[in-house]
């Protein structure tokens, strides 16, 4: 347990909950804004995790985000109101989600999607997804109408489109924000024909800017889909650029690390002479 000295009466007592000593320290610090400390005697303050903020200095605890809202960043101080378009049915959540087609929501921080209404002789029209009023809504099923427009677990966000066919996965179809001044974040074109938000800073297919549907790289922004990258094994989108860290047997990373480049035959070879291991009537995987 850390304490503190109180030069006055030369003893040391514990550091209070909400605050926290470095050794030798004559003093307890308060714990910042978007940090917080339950227990008393200790040496730092934990960060408010994703979903969660810290709003008040010399904080024992951290606050969920109400629904309507989520936080996706870590030490933060406020929440974020889902925009227009979006919605966030629970609390505690660290992104917003998009209005299916058939709905839409036109205010910030909406818990829910207004379901479109009847159109023409239709019951019920559909709306692209994202939509944020009543006048977005249409007659047709193109794009396909959901039945509903709920969330059924904690971070996971409903297919915005019925049988969509987006390559990509549900959970990377729902990020949120690009209305509210987190610049990282674009709003992409996809093979649904629709339009995505994207983190573009961390996203693996859209990894330092927007590509076309079906592009895997755009030489005019930098733009690249890692997860295309011929022979790539492990990989990650970080700060806008692609990490790799493995390639598949038969490849391995480029001098530049942008690249899996095929390993040449007699350089395997050469390898495993050099590591005394016979590499003759094994398979090469090219």
């Amino acid at each position: 347990v850390l304490i503190f000295s109180l030069l006055s009466d030369k003893q040391c007592k514990t550091c209070s909950a909400g605050t926290f000593s470095n050794p030798g320290s004559s003093a307890c610090t308060e714990c910042t804004q978007g940090t917080y400390q339950p227990n008393p005697g200790q040496d730092q303050c934990i960060s408010a995790s994703p979903g969660h903020f810290v709003p008040l200095p010399k904080s024992t605890s951290q606050t969920a985000c109400e629904a309507g809202s989520a936080q996706p960043l870590s030490g933060q101080t406020s929440c974020d109101l889902c925009a227009p378009g979006f919605f966030q049915g629970q609390s505690g959540q660290v992104s917003c989600c998009q209005c299916c087609s058939g709905f839409y929501s036109s205010n910030f921080g909406s818990k829910t999607c207004n379901q479109c209404g009847a159109q023409g002789t239709q019951s019920r029209g559909t709306s692209q997804p994202g939509s944020t009023s009543a006048s977005s809504c249409m007659a047709g099923s193109n794009p396909q109408p959901v039945k509903q427009c709920i969330q059924t677990s904690d971070n996971t966000c409903p297919a915005v489109i019925a049988k969509a066919p987006s390559k990509r996965s549900p959970s990377q179809m729902h990020a949120d924000f690009c209305s509210i001044s987190v610049p990282r974040r674009h709003w992409c074109k996809v093979l649904n024909g629709g339009m995505e938000c994207v983190d573009t800073m961390n996203d693996l297919e859209m990894c330092g800017g927007c590509l076309e549907p079906g592009h895997a790289e755009d030489p005019a922004t930098g733009a690249r889909d890692c997860s295309a990258i011929e022979g790539v094994g492990d990989v990650r989108c970080r700060q806008g650029q692609c990490e790799i860290q493995s390639c598949h047997k038969g490849f391995e990373v480029s001098k530049d690390g942008r690249t899996c480049v095929r390993v040449k035959i007699a350089e395997i070879h050469r390898r495993g002479l050099a590591h005394g291991v016979s590499t003759k009537g094994r398979g090469v995987q090219m």
